[in-house]
């Protein structure tokens, strides 16, 4: 019986099946799955934010442009309102009928400026 023990013993165990080798084999090939499908997640990402920043940098110039615009706007309404005020002043009525109108009131008279010299016969001024 010792000489069979110690075959038995000289012997190596027997190995157990490679399911342990597979599995760590399943699972490097699902990391590295995993790598290649976040990388082409990224890459996409990346992309598709380069094509929207000259959309985006379009759209600020508009944005722009309208906020200028309404800027003007604005500064119209407020000068029309100061005007809206004063025309129902009674006390600067006549003064914005005056300005209004192309008629004058009969007591004002209009002055003519003439670019030539006037002279006068009698009299030797020039203007």
């Amino acid at each position: 019986m010792t000489a069979r023990t110690r075959n038995q013993t000289d012997k190596k165990t027997p190995k157990k099946p490679k399911s342990g080798n597979k599995s760590q084999k399943w699972q490097v090939i699902e990391i590295w799955l995993r790598i290649i499908a976040y990388s082409a997640i990224s890459i996409t990402a990346v992309f598709a934010i380069a094509r929207l920043l000259p959309y985006q940098q379009m759209q600020q110039a508009k944005l722009e442009e309208v906020r200028l615009a309404a800027q003007e706007k604005e500064e119209r309404v407020n000068q029309l309102r100061g005007q809206f005020t004063r025309s129902f002043d009674p006390s600067q009525a006549r003064q914005v009928m005056g300005e209004q109108s192309p008629r004058r009131d009969p007591n004002q008279r209009r002055i003519f400026w003439v670019s030539q010299y006037i002279s006068c016969p009698c009299i030797s001024i020039t203007c």
